[in-house]
């Protein structure tokens, strides 16, 4: 799949478009097609390294978008592959 990657902190220089492999659900999470994404202020400042916690790099940056189920963690309850679901938190980079 492909990714944007925060590879080192720093400036905007420092985000790759590349190839990255395709994560896969643990027992409490989604795997999910995202369809629409935002880069928001907290992705600014874990690049810049202002966010006020340590983030390890690589780093996946996105904590809001939508899309569909792509795989689906055991305990998860709700979710559906295919079906929608969105996410507004922090999420496992890849």
């Amino acid at each position: 799949m492909k990714a944007v990657v925060i590879r080192e902190t720093g400036d905007i220089i420092k985000l790759f478009y590349k190839e990255v492999d395709t994560p896969s659900a643990g027992p409490d999470e989604v795997v999910m097609r995202l369809k629409a994404t935002g880069f928001n202020h907290f992705d600014y400042d874990i690049r810049e390294r202002i966010a006020g916690f340590p983030t390890q790099v690589p780093h996946v940056p996105g904590i809001e978008g939508s899309g569909e189920g792509a795989e689906i963690g055991y305990r998860v309850t709700g979710v559906a592959i295919d079906g929608r679901v969105s996410i507004s938190v922090p999420c496992r980079g890849v």
